[in-house]
Order: structure tokens, then sequence, then C-alpha cells
């Protein structure tokens, strides 16, 4: 398994940078591809490999100032995936930040939460940017 799993940021995708090593999943930006599926496709490849071996805690943090709707789906799929390790006893939890400004990310953040077991913690940011 590759120790890490990076795709830079573009103008439509959000950086990924997941770490097995240290544990920490991190997305970053915007996601709005033209194609969901297969922006996707890859990280949940990897995701799935990551969850037979995990580090000794798992989180997952989103970073993201904008998404799509055909986005939120794969999102919230992540979301469970790392719910899934929650429930089978591992030690994991997700990081929902978002601008102090921005109440639809807040509240969308808070729907997730309900959404889900693990421990789900929103970020408030308030320097303006993420």
């Amino acid at each position: 398994m590759e120790k890490q799993f990076l795709k830079p940021q573009s103008s439509k995708t959000p950086e990924v940078h997941f770490n097995a090593s240290t544990g920490k999943l991190l997305l970053t930006g915007k996601s709005i591809p033209e194609n969901a599926y297969e922006f996707y496709k890859s990280i949940f490849d990897w995701l799935n490999t990551y969850k037979a071996t995990p580090a000794e805690h798992t989180e997952m943090v989103f970073r993201l100032n904008y998404f799509n709707s055909s986005s939120t789906e794969f999102i919230l799929q992540l979301i469970k995936e790392i719910d899934k390790l929650h429930k089978e006893g591992k030690s994991a939890a997700v990081v929902w930040m978002y601008d102090e400004e921005d109440e639809d990310m807040e509240e969308i953040g808070r729907d997730f939460q309900q959404m889900v077991d693990v421990p789900l913690e929103l970020r408030a940011s308030n320097n303006g940017k993420l």
C-alpha cells in the first residue's frame, strides 16, 4: 500500500493529502469536478486498502470552502467510511472545518454529524480563509 495518497488541488477539485503512517486524511479546497465518481474513485480505492491496517488513530479533516451536489454524496460516503472504522472499535474522528461566516457549511457539517456515530467536530475558522 502506498503510505501517502496525494492529489494536487485544481480549480475544480480539492487537494487530497492522506498519510497512512500518521492516520491524517485531509481534503481541502473546492470540490466541483466534472465527473465526481471518477475523481473520488481513486480516493475510495486507497481508503479501502488503508482500512485493512489503519494507523493507531485516523482523523479525516475536511477544509472545503465549496462543493457541488454531486460531490455531496461522495463526501458523506467518506465520512461513513471513517464511521465504519469507529464502529469496528478503531480510534477515529472527523473534523469539519468551515469559515465562521459560512452558515451553510456549518449547517452541512451539523447535518453530517447527525448521520454518523464517529466523533465529528465542527471547527470554525475566523481568519476569513481556511
